[in-house]
């Protein structure tokens, strides 16, 4: 990333930060994952007024969105904070090549892949979730157990549900692990789905 880059990032950030309702979003959602309701009934204001101000939060990397049940979680993204303090002194983690996927799919993950290569979202369509676990996955070696701790670190590199994505791995045969959660491996083949996603 160059200086341009990352001075662009830093502005967002502090223009995200600068509004007292946004400060009062970040100050929920570090607590817990909220929906547009939950946090509409917390602030006594209208979803549609803070669903402008999480579409702010979302595009300075400050704040994580995944669904479940049909229902859109927001999650304040702390390892944003620390991405930008790191910019000066580090070199970015280098996007992943996919030079081999036709053009709906490229168009597909550059939609959901921040510029620090971290999710925007976890996608619930099954065409969609496989393109990100095939994205997500090459952060695995094969031949090589992990624990679960070090299967959520790899993980929170991407989204901050790491359950979701974790299990997501699994149920679409990316890993495998052993029942009691006690080592994880990368599968050589990736089965099809045993359930519906």
């Amino acid at each position: 990333m160059d200086k341009n880059q990352q001075q662009s990032i830093i502005e967002s950030f502090i223009s995200a930060t600068l509004d007292s309702d946004r400060l009062k979003l970040i100050s929920y959602l570090s607590q817990e994952p909220c929906s547009i309701l939950d946090l509409a009934e917390k602030m006594d204001e209208e979803p549609a007024k803070l669903m402008r101000h999480l579409d702010v939060l979302e595009g300075a990397n400050l704040v994580t969105v995944s669904e479940s049940a049909g229902i859109e979680y927001y999650r304040f993204n702390s390892k944003s904070i620390e991405s930008i303090a790191r910019q000066q002194f580090e070199e970015p983690r280098q996007d992943k090549s996919f030079t081999n996927l036709p053009d709906d799919q490229m168009k597909l993950v550059s939609s959901y892949i921040q510029s620090d290569g971290s999710l925007k979202m976890i996608p619930s369509q099954k065409k969609k979730i496989k393109i990100i676990l095939d994205y997500v996955i090459s952060d695995f070696e094969f031949d090589k157990d992990y624990s679960e701790k070090e299967v959520n670190e790899i993980l929170a590199k991407y989204n901050s549900d790491t359950a979701v994505l974790r299990r997501y791995l699994i149920d679409y045969g990316y890993l495998d692990r052993e029942r009691d959660g006690s080592r994880y491996w990368r599968q050589k083949e990736h089965p099809p789905i045993s359930r519906t996603a």
